[in-house]
This record gives C-alpha cells, sequence and structure tokens, in this order.
C-alpha cells in the first residue's frame, strides 16, 4: 500500500493528480486458470439438480387426471425425495417438522412446478406467503422459528409418492 501513496503526486496549483499504475503484468493464461476455478466452484456451489416436470405430477384420484401439485404437496414430495436432501430436510417426520435449508432454491424449484410463465422470479418472499395460508387452511401449523414448518398431519412417505 506504501507504493501507491507513494507513486502519485498531486499539483496543488493546477489540482491535478497523477498517478502511476504498479509495474506489474499477469499472463493470459494464468488469468484463463483463474476464471476457470471460479466457474468451476459457482457450479458445485449452485447444486443444480435435473428437473423433470412429470416426476412432480399429482394424479386426481377421482378424475385420473394429473394436474401440478399443490404447495403441502409439493412440499411433502420435495421432502421425501432424496435427490433434494440438500434443499429441505426433516428434522421429525413422524410429528411433521421439516426445515428449508435453501429457501430460494426451493422457490426457484416451485416456479418450475407450478410451470409459472411470468417475467419475476419467485422469491422466497412470495413463496412463503403461500405458506402462511396453510395455516389458515389447517394444513401446517406456526413453529415460530425461521425456515421450520409442521404439517398438521404427519406425512407417511409410502402413500405419499
Amino acid at each position: 500500500m506504501a507504493q501507491f501513496l507513494n507513486s502519485s503526486s498531486v499539483d496543488h496549483e493546477g489540482s491535478r493528480a497523477t498517478m502511476r499504475t504498479p509495474d506489474y503484468k499477469l499472463s493470459p493464461l494464468k488469468l484463463l486458470d483463474v476464471s476457470i476455478n471460479e466457474s468451476r466452484q459457482a457450479s458445485e456451489n449452485s447444486q443444480e439438480i435435473p428437473f423433470d416436470r412429470n416426476e412432480w405430477l399429482v394424479v386426481e384420484p377421482l378424475s385420473g387426471r394429473q394436474r401440478p401439485p399443490r404447495q403441502n404437496e409439493f412440499l411433502q414430495r420435495l421432502l421425501n425425495n432424496p435427490r433434494y436432501s440438500s434443499y429441505i430436510t426433516w428434522i421429525d417426520q413422524s410429528t411433521g417438522l421439516f426445515t428449508i435449508l435453501l429457501p430460494n432454491e426451493v422457490a426457484r424449484l416451485w416456479q418450475k412446478v407450478k410451470h409459472r410463465q411470468t417475467s419475476k422470479e419467485m422469491n422466497y418472499d412470495k413463496f412463503s406467503r403461500g405458506l402462511r395460508s396453510n395455516y389458515h387452511k389447517g394444513l401446517m401449523e406456526k413453529t415460530y422459528k425461521k425456515y421450520t414448518f409442521r404439517f398438521v398431519q404427519p406425512t407417511n412417505q409410502e402413500t405419499d409418492m
């Protein structure tokens, strides 16, 4: 840092400042190597899981028609799918208690599952608004912990999938 302080000169009468740039060079290969490593780390951190919309469809028992899941059905399927254990996990399945580990990823996945054709991206704030409506419907109850929720009726893993 001292070299930068010494390398600048100020002309107070003309109020002109000049700065010398440091005298080091990076080879183009070194820069390329750094950017490749950064992109690898970014892709490893994104935890992107291949998406198949058909695996999320729910079959109506009376009509036999397929439809996108409701939010509580989506969460149950997500919890019971081991591929998404980095997104959401059970705390106590017998009592229906679970926690969302990656809230924004869950919200983006919900947007894909619902096949929402909108220019605005689904985020956790919008997703959680829907979760709160499940309290009024009697499907879920408050836990008063951030990203932690409870289904009123505990789910059975075999019947949900």
